[in-house]
C-alpha cells in the first residue's frame, strides 16, 4: 500500500518507521520550519532515535534542490556491536554514521547518487565517509580515532552531503552540551 507524502512523493507502508519521520520532516520543511526530528541509527544497522537534527542546504529553491542528512556517533569498542555514544577519550574510535535523503522523494541516496558525504571537524579536518552495508542497513560511515592531544570538550562537527547534481545538505548537532560529541580528558568519565 502506498501513502502520499505531504510534498507529493510516496512512501511504501511496509518501510521502517524511520521513513515516516522523513515524511514528517518534509511536511515541516514545506511550511517553512526546519525538520528537527531525525532518523538515526541506534545499533550498527537498526533504526531508532537520537539527538540528530536535519538541516537543508542554504537557500534551496525547491525540495528537489534539498538533501536531508541524518547522523549520529557510535562506539565500536566491542568488536561485535556498535552503540550510540557521544563521550569519548583520546585513543577511542568514533564511528560517524549518516543517511542522506532526497528532498523531493524521500528516497535514501547511495554512492550512485552522491558525490560525497564529509564529516567536518572544528579543527578544519575533513573525513570522507564511504557508503556500504553494515549488517542490517546501508549507510555512510567513517571511523576516526581521537588523537592523544586532541582538545577536550564538546566537538561541533558537521556532516555535509553533495549530490552528483550539486545539491547539498548539512547535519549539525543541537547546541546542547549534554547531547554533543564530547572529548573527555584521559581518565575522566
Amino acid at each position: 500500500m502506498m501513502e502520499e507524502f505531504p510534498t507529493g512523493g510516496k512512501i511504501d507502508q511496509g518501510r521502517k518507521k524511520g521513513q515516516v519521520n522523513v515524511a514528517l520532516r518534509f511536511a515541516l520543511s514545506s511550511i517553512g520550519v526546519l525538520g528537527l526530528g531525525a532518523v538515526a541509527l541506534t545499533g550498527c544497522g537498526s533504526s531508532g532515535s537520537s539527538n540528530a537534527s536535519a538541516v537543508a542546504s542554504s537557500s534551496p529553491t525547491t525540495l528537489k534542490d534539498q538533501l536531508f542528512v541524518d547522523a549520529d556517533t557510535v562506539s565500536t569498542a566491542k568488536a561485535t556491536t556498535c552503540w550510540l555514544m557521544n563521550r569519548f577519550h583520546p585513543g577511542d574510535k568514533v564511528l560517524f554514521r549518516a543517511k542522506v535523503f532526497d528532498g523531493a522523494t524521500g528516497n535514501v541516496l547511495t554512492n550512485k547518487d552522491l558525490k560525497s558525504v564529509v564529516v567536518g571537524l572544528p579543527n578544519g579536518q575533513n573525513l570522507p565517509a564511504t557508503y556500504g552495508n553494515h549488517k542490517t542497513d546501508n549507510f555512510w560511515a567513517i571511523a576516526w580515532t581521537v588523537p592523544a592531544d586532541y582538545q577536550t570538550g564538546t566537538i561541533n562537527y558537521t556532516v555535509t552531503a553533495t549530490s552528483n547534481q550539486g545539491a547539498t545538505g548539512q547535519w549539525v548537532p543541537f547546541k546542547i552540551a549534554s547531547s554533543s560529541l564530547t572529548i573527555l580528558a584521559p581518565g575522566a568519565s
